[in-house]
């Protein structure tokens, strides 16, 4: 038996809602991938910059880490010089 023009429409009409509906299906998911993509490009701005923030902050404590260590020394050094002195002056006498 050949399909008559009826059968025909028969299937268009039984398709497409189908297609229709996996049509609205796809602009949905598209959608959703468009806001995913601005999400993650957003997501990405927002690191850098944390990432820029993290490394200024690493970078001073580094200088004030260094700083720290230099006061040490110095302090280290005035304190052996002011006893080496004080040593030196108690045995010459006054």
């Amino acid at each position: 038996m050949k399909p008559t023009s009826t059968d025909f429409n028969r299937l268009v009409n039984i398709i497409k809602p189908q297609v229709d509906a996996l049509s609205s299906s796809l602009d949905e998911l598209r959608s959703e991938l468009d806001k995913m993509r601005l999400e993650l490009e957003t997501s990405r701005t927002n690191y850098s910059a944390l990432d820029i923030e993290y490394k200024s902050a690493v970078r001073e404590l580094n200088t004030r880490t260094t700083l720290m260590y230099a006061f040490i020394v110095t302090t280290v050094i005035f304190l052996a010089t002011t006893l080496y002195l004080a040593l030196r002056r108690r045995k010459a006498g006054p």
